[in-house]
């Protein structure tokens, strides 16, 4: 989802949105890739680089062996993201990526193209699970 990121990163770079409050991001991938885990992780550490803050409680449900895993994450500065990662329900891979801003807001919509996921990811996607298996918030730490 790189494209994504520099896209996303230039928008609010630029001041497009002033501040970057909240993120809604729905990911729709084809079964062949079924990288939902590395997808979810990667939309929330670009997540924090563009609201300049970490992740820092979330609460996920779902889970691979469903079809989808869905993520309401709490950044350090305030700002939530609602990320969902879900098999292909249309013709073809899909991203709809909306920021919200205090003076704005961006969509993006394009290719979900999953790539594996960088080390940096690791801590996200651990706190990922750990909700995931005990069905409740937790804290990223």
């Amino acid at each position: 989802m790189k494209w994504i990121d520099r896209q996303v990163a230039r928008a609010v770079a630029a001041g497009r949105v002033g501040t970057p409050v909240a993120l809604r991001a729905f990911l729709y991938l084809s079964e062949d890739h079924g990288r939902l885990m590395e997808t979810v992780g990667a939309v929330l550490a670009a997540a924090g680089g563009w609201f300049s803050s970490p992740a820092r409680r979330l609460y996920a449900l779902g889970g691979a062996a469903h079809g989808e895993i869905t993520v309401l994450a709490e950044f350090a500065g305030g700002q939530t993201a609602l990320i969902s990662a879900g098999l292909l329900r249309g013709p073809a891979p899909l991203a709809n990526i909306l920021v919200i801003g205090n003076k704005g807001t961006l969509r993006f919509e394009g290719p979900a193209v999953p790539e594996p996921a960088p080390p940096a990811v690791r801590r996200l996607l651990s706190a990922v699970e750990r909700s995931l298996a005990s069905g409740a918030a937790v804290e990223v730490g």
